[in-house]
């Protein structure tokens, strides 16, 4: 079963629709970052990114309601760290499925 980190502006991560990050705003951060997009045939779907992580991971990700969903387990930490920093650059934060935060400076679970 996968475990996923979202990128959101909400306190919660499943009300990402309530403080969102709109998906033209998370295209042009997709677009100035380089992050690759690959768009599925289907309109209604959302183009799925797919972040290169100093540690030659590959992380991929989705809009999806407001907020950026990176799919999966087993993220490493250089991937949560990029993931973290990238939430940073768009005043929100990474926050697993779990709701544990993660610090955009260290990528480590923030204490509550």
């Amino acid at each position: 079963m996968g475990y996923d980190l979202h990128i959101t502006r909400s306190d919660v991560w499943y009300e990402s629709l309530r403080t969102p990050i709109t998906a033209a705003e998370w295209d042009a951060v997709a677009t100035a970052s380089g992050i690759a997009v690959h768009t599925p045939g289907d309109a209604d779907i959302a183009p799925l990114y797919d972040l290169e992580v100093p540690d030659g991971s590959t992380v991929p990700l989705q809009w999806y309601e407001g907020g950026i969903i990176s799919y999966g387990s087993g993220h490493s930490d250089a991937a949560i760290l990029a993931l973290a920093q990238l939430a940073a650059r768009m005043n929100a934060r990474l926050v697993g499925d779990d709701g544990e935060q993660y610090d955009p400076s260290t990528g480590k679970p923030v204490a509550d």
